[in-house]
């Protein structure tokens, strides 16, 4: 496409990277990255949700996490992609943290997240009963 001299828009990069995403094809995804970041289409939030799935997916977590930090603006997939990321890859603590942040956003837990995420950490132990200002500060 790009060869052809047609510039990729928002919806190309998002479609591509989703199927990087559910092919497991991380090269071909920084690949997408990379030509991504040349251009706008970054700062739209569908293209910074679909990166996010990728990485997560393909267990890229701290690049996913790197993407949604680096968001200017974030939506209910954005944050859904990043939790999910955090809770099917491990970092439980990260999950919850960012199950708090969600709410204090102005975004509503699902029951999708929610039983994602108790399913993936239910069994995580806290060293001390964790407060709302405890995991926000984080």
């Amino acid at each position: 496409m790009i060869e052809e001299g047609v510039e990729p828009n928002s919806l190309t990069y998002s479609s591509a990277l989703k199927a990087c995403a559910k092919l497991e094809a991380v090269s071909q995804g920084k690949l997408i990255h990379s030509f991504a970041n040349k251009t706008l289409a970054l700062t739209n939030v569908f293209v910074g949700s679909a990166l996010i799935h990728m990485y997560a997916k393909c267990d890229f977590v701290s690049e996913a996490f790197q993407v949604f930090d680096s968001m200017p603006e974030r939506n209910l997939v954005s944050w859904k992609a990043m939790i999910m990321g955090y809770a099917r890859n491990g970092p439980c603590r990260e999950a919850l943290q960012l199950m708090y942040r969600i709410e204090a956003e102005g975004f509503e837990v699902d029951d999708y997240i929610l039983a994602t995420v108790l399913s993936a950490c239910g069994d995580i132990e806290w060293d001390e009963e964790p407060s709302s200002e405890i995991l926000l500060a984080t």
